[in-house]
């Protein structure tokens, strides 16, 4: 009998090429909770005009190919991203 490892949390962060507006992040949220709907919503935060999602080494490659979308007029650019949540702002800053 094999052992399942357990998933290991993976973040992927979701910026775009340019600002992102009020009304694109609300469609942005609504485009990730219909793709995923198992999803949690404690597993997406918005910071500083970028989204940081909360996913597992299972389904980060999956995620990061689905959410390389265009909304609006702006191109989301998804980027692998591990560490800690602090490490995640950081990178949302730049």
């Amino acid at each position: 009998m094999t052992n399942a490892r357990p998933a290991r949390k993976r973040y992927l962060l979701l910026s775009g090429d340019q600002p992102i507006e009020p009304d694109t992040q609300k469609e942005i949220s609504r485009l990730v909770f219909e793709t995923y709907p198992n999803l949690a919503k404690n597993r997406v935060i918005w910071y500083e005009g970028s989204l940081i999602v909360r996913t597992d080494q299972l389904r980060l490659a999956e995620m990061e190919q689905t959410l390389a979308v265009k909304v609006g007029d702006t191109k989301l650019m998804p980027r692998r991203v591990s560490g800690s949540i602090s490490k995640l702002k950081r990178e949302a800053s730049r």
